[in-house]
């Protein structure tokens, strides 16, 4: 048996479903597309701080690095130099000049708490690196026993002698 097909009601159905499917497919797609131009948005919006982030840390490292060029070239002879360094540079708060025995020969810093001349600092990691004969060495985040703040550390030999940098994550 053939079924016999209305040709109006054919022709009403074909066209409610394209009234109604083909805004579906172009609500879907807009939608798709925007959702796909937001994640590249943020994916290039990401990228570039992260871009402005490595130069700045290199600006910063290379900065510290001319800093402590500068200590090993003038510290012996002017010792009033750790002063002026920390008062000038606010991201450094304390520089200390510690004996090939790992003791603190000199320092200075804004703050006063917890640093006496004479403490032994050879079982910390900074010094220890130095001793093994690193040109220098980046410590790790740390909760600093002069201030108490979060900070890192860079270390550096002069002479017989090394020089640690604390940096103050808190200017940073």
């Amino acid at each position: 048996m053939k079924q016999k097909y209305n040709l109006k009601k054919l022709i009403f159905y074909i066209s409610i479903f394209f009234t109604v499917f083909i805004p579906v497919v172009i609500v879907g797609l807009t939608t798709w597309n925007l959702y796909n131009s937001k994640v590249n948005l943020l994916i290039h919006n990401q990228t570039q701080v992260l871009r402005q982030v490595n130069l700045e840390v290199g600006e910063f490292m290379e900065k510290i690095s001319k800093i402590s060029t500068y200590i090993q070239a003038n510290y012996p002879d002017n010792n009033s130099i750790l002063k002026s360094i920390v008062d000038v540079n606010d991201n450094i708060s304390t520089i200390i000049i510690l004996d090939e025995k790992g003791s603190i020969n000199d320092f200075y810093s804004h703050e006063n708490l917890n640093i006496f001349k004479g403490f032994d600092y050879s079982n910390k990691r900074y010094f220890k690196e130095i001793i093994k004969g690193k040109e220098y060495f980046w410590s790790d985040l740390f909760l600093s026993t002069i201030n108490e703040e979060q900070s890192l550390s860079y270390s550096f030999k002069i002479n017989k002698q090394v020089a640690i940098i604390f940096i103050k994550l808190s200017d940073l």
